[in-house]
């Protein structure tokens, strides 16, 4: 099977005092989130609301996992899953999806709450919640 390619530039970075991913909290952090000046104008009317999506690249996770367990402090169960229907990190596409509380944007450093993803992750994209 020949697969597309796809190139995906970050228009930021995470900034969080996290850099290990097995000390992220299940309900995320606070954290600002550096958006690269050439994308700034992306932000006009962002502070209108509460609710942001931040889609991010999981940048030190492992491409090569299909089958994971819950990663809970006490685990439901210890049965291996397919990584689509787990939170694991570690697919063959690293994306995160994670819906956070807008604290505020201003001069391209957004600040938000419940963000679970780690210090120095790349960001691919930023939606409202409507």
């Amino acid at each position: 099977m020949q697969f597309m390619k796809i190139i995906l530039k970050p228009v930021g970075i995470v900034r969080n005092g996290i850099t290990d991913r097995h000390k992220m909290p299940y309900e995320g952090v606070d954290s600002d989130i550096y958006i690269y000046p050439c994308f700034r104008k992306a932000l006009k009317g962002l502070n209108k609301h509460s609710d942001i999506l931040v889609i991010s690249y999981l940048h030190k996770a492992k491409k090569n996992v299909l089958i994971a367990r819950r990663r809970r402090k006490i685990p439901i169960d210890k049965v291996y899953r397919g990584v689509f229907s787990v939170r694991s990190p570690d697919r063959p596409n690293p994306i995160a999806i994670s819906k956070v509380k807008l604290v505020k944007s201003l001069k391209g450093i957004i600040k938000v709450n419940g963000l679970d993803v780690i210090g120095g992750t790349p960001i691919l994209d930023i939606k409202n919640v409507q």
